[in-house]
């Protein structure tokens, strides 16, 4: 599919992309009812406006919509471009106080990211946000909102009926810790290249120790480039067979959709060839449980045995073959999550960056 884009549509730069996603929200969305505005989320954000933005990464938006209480998030694909759309409710954006204590939120509204305001809503809660983005009070209720949801799948880890739960929590484990200390060094969190965006923070504070934890605690930590692609490979073969037979939810179900897959592909190579092979089992792990939860439900017999054979070997490369080795990673994670927490409240008591 990612060859077939490159045929059919030009790799266009971030502010060309982000006027097909204002184009797409204005024909799709401005009029309707309930309609209050729509911005755009994540690395977008934070990319230069000339760099070219391949066409596997996905665009994500935020369509803030009134008389809904939950988010629900849709994949669509305009011009060649994934567009991640969550739908919102518009309670979510009650005041800029609100917005600064959210990690997935204030550094999202804290940039000029807005795309469709019909009502002035968004620009007005813009200009707040980004007024008190950097106040040491707001950069520690993100962090302690980050660490609640990383205690949270820690015990959820803990009580995993399986392994394959036992990891998605883990995964999520992972993506709140790095949240956190994204965070706690002002800046913005995100999913896929997460690890190798902290990995410079890191290091320029002398804490490598601590970055290799995160790798330890996710069991990448010793596996190379070789591995990383043959897992690609893998998690690509599993993503196909679950797209052919899904019928059951599972968690992430909207990353099972045939756009997303040179997401899957393209961005998990994209880390291995700057040299982030580690990094990018993150990324890959995500897809492995997706489509093996897939296939453990909707599949036939011989084939939940084949694909659940082939993620076990994906789990002990982990260090994660045996609830012996399940029960010690949670041991671990908690340990490691302590000394986070103390390193990043001494990093927000210190910073001249926060005031």
């Amino acid at each position: 599919m990612a060859d077939v884009n490159r045929e059919v549509y030009p790799e266009r730069t971030v502010n060309e992309v982000v006027g097909l996603a204002r184009e797409w929200v204005e024909k799709n969305y401005l009029g309707t009812k309930g309609f209050v505005g729509a911005h755009l989320v994540g690395s977008i954000n934070h990319t230069p406006g000339e760099a070219l933005f391949p066409l596997y990464r996905d665009v994500d938006i935020a369509i803030v919509l009134e008389g809904i209480d939950y988010q629900e998030i849709r994949e669509v694909s305009h011009q060649g471009y994934i567009l991640e759309c969550i739908l919102s409710g518009a309670g979510r954006y009650d005041g800029a106080k609100k917005i600064l204590a959210e990690p997935g939120m204030a550094c999202n509204l804290e940039v000029d990211s807005v795309l469709v305001d019909p009502t002035g809503k968004l620009e007005k809660l813009h200009r707040e946000v980004a007024l008190d983005y950097n106040k040491r009070s707001f950069v520690r209720l993100r962090v302690e909102q980050a660490e609640k949801d990383a205690k949270e799948n820690l015990e959820k880890m803990t009580g995993a009926a399986n392994a394959l739960e036992f990891v998605f929590y883990l995964g999520n484990f992972i993506m709140h810790c790095t949240a956190m200390t994204t965070l706690a060094h002002l800046e913005p969190p995100t999913h896929r290249r997460g690890l190798l965006n902290l990995k410079p923070m890191l290091l320029a504070d002398g804490q490598e120790a601590l970055y290799e934890r995160y790798l330890q605690m996710f069991g990448s930590a010793r596996l190379d480039a070789a591995a990383a692609r043959l897992f690609v490979e893998e998690a690509a073969g599993a993503f196909d067979r679950a797209l052919e037979i899904k019928k059951s939810p599972v968690p992430y179900e909207w990353k099972l959709d045939p756009c997303i897959r040179p997401y899957l592909v393209e961005g998990s190579l994209e880390m291995i060839e700057e040299g982030g092979h580690r990094e990018a089992i993150f990324w890959i792990a995500l897809f492995f449980m997706i489509s093996n939860g897939v296939i453990q439900q909707d599949g036939n017999a011989e084939e939940k045995v084949n694909y659940l054979a082939q993620t076990g070997g994906f789990l002990q490369a982990l260090g994660l073959g045996s609830a012996e080795e399940l029960a010690q990673r949670s041991k671990e994670c908690s340990l490691f999550l302590e000394d986070l927490q103390a390193y990043n409240r001494e990093l927000i008591a210190s910073s001249a960056r926060l005031r």
